[in-house]
Order: C-alpha cells, then sequence, then structure tokens
C-alpha cells in the first residue's frame, strides 16, 4: 500500500505491484471477501457496491508522487477539512510522522522525499498553479 483514501462516497488507493499476482486480482478477492462478509452478516444479499471498481496503471514514475498528494488532498479539495492531517480516513497523517501505522511503504517515501516534513510541505505548497500542473500531468490517471 502506497497511498489510500476513504471518503464518504468513493476511495482511492495507490498500489504497487511486486509479484507476479495482478493487484486487479487482489482487489476483487478482497472485495468480494468483504461483500460476502457483511452480506452474511447485515443477512443481504446482492452487491454492495455501486458499479465496479475502476484501475489503471501507473507508467510513468513522475506522476507517482503527483498521484500521491492529489490523493490525499482529496479530502480538502472536497471541503471536508482543512488539512490532510485533520482527515483520519488516509496514510497521510503516516506519510507526515503524524501517526504510527503500517499502512504506508517507507521505503517508497524515502526514494521520493528526504523527510515527512519535505512531503508535507510538497502537499501545503499546492498553489493553484501548482496543482493545475499536477491534475494536467495525472490526468489520464483519474476518474470522475
Amino acid at each position: 500500500m502506497i497511498v489510500y483514501c476513504l471518503m464518504p462516497n468513493h476511495y482511492h488507493l495507490l498500489l504497487r505491484q511486486d509479484g507476479d499476482f495482478p493487484v486487479y486480482r487482489f482487489i476483487n478477492s478482497l472485495f468480494n471477501s468483504y461483500v460476502q462478509a457483511v452480506n452474511r452478516q447485515q443477512n443481504r444479499k446482492g452487491p454492495m457496491f455501486e458499479g465496479t471498481y475502476q484501475y489503471v496503471h501507473v507508467d510513468r514514475e513522475k506522476y507517482i508522487i503527483h498521484l500521491c498528494r492529489y490523493i490525499h488532498l482529496n479530502p480538502v479539495k472536497a471541503n471536508l477539512v482543512s488539512g490532510p492531517e485533520d482527515w483520519q480516513y488516509s496514510n497521510y497523517r503516516e506519510w507526515a510522522n503524524l501517526r504510527k501505522g503500517a499502512l504506508k511503504d517507507q521505503d517508497f517515501i524515502t526514494v521520493y522525499f528526504q523527510s515527512p516534513k519535505e512531503y508535507a510541505s510538497f502537499c501545503e505548497n499546492s498553489s493553484d498553479g501548482i496543482e493545475r500542473e499536477s491534475l494536467s500531468l495525472i490526468e489520464k490517471y483519474r476518474f470522475e
């Protein structure tokens, strides 16, 4: 798990595939198991989510950090919180070293940022100009 953010009506996951087992199969298995468990617990049947999940292969390394920032800033852009550190349903706090947690890839983070403070600054300094540039870079990786 590189980055995640759970929103009220959707979620974002940025996952890395290290082996031969495709990430989309992992997600399919995970959500099928989750839906079956909830259906049993709630005595319900059928799908839980509207539509199928969408995924895309990130084929350009330089876009990854922009995707991370986009995902972590999603609750801020949705006016749910004033800063990404205020949203407890993402791993931004782990990236910024504000909370201990296992759902982060420290090796990945240190490849791109020398410190948690540097990543926090990267997110904080997301002015409109930078944001427009980032969005244009990651356009093909976003689903709306």
